[in-house]
């Protein structure tokens, strides 16, 4: 189970230096600073003591995570157009 609430938001947990480095991570989420995200949270994730915080980080890292279905979607998309730049290469009056 998650520990997002309903609304999204992560639950608290107890106050800590973990706590104040999960309190950036979530601030840098909120700013749309996804790279700081996925960059400082494994570390967070691995070195917290407290099981909410490794939790909440986790988290926050798969929140800015592509979508695989966005994966697979960019991936038939590429296809399409492969295949129909080949049909039109192959189809042109000379």
């Amino acid at each position: 189970m998650t520990p997002a609430g309903a609304c999204g938001k992560l639950a608290a947990v107890s106050p800590g230096p973990d706590n104040n480095r999960l309190s950036e991570l979530e601030r840098a989420f909120e700013a749309g600073d996804y790279r700081s995200v996925q960059r400082v949270g494994p570390a967070l994730a691995r070195e917290a003591s407290n099981f909410e915080v490794r939790a909440s980080a986790e988290a926050l890292i798969a929140r800015t995570r592509p979508d695989p279905a966005m994966k697979w979607l960019f991936l038939l998309a590429l296809g399409v157009l492969v295949a129909v730049s080949a049909y039109w290469f192959s189809h042109q009056p000379r």
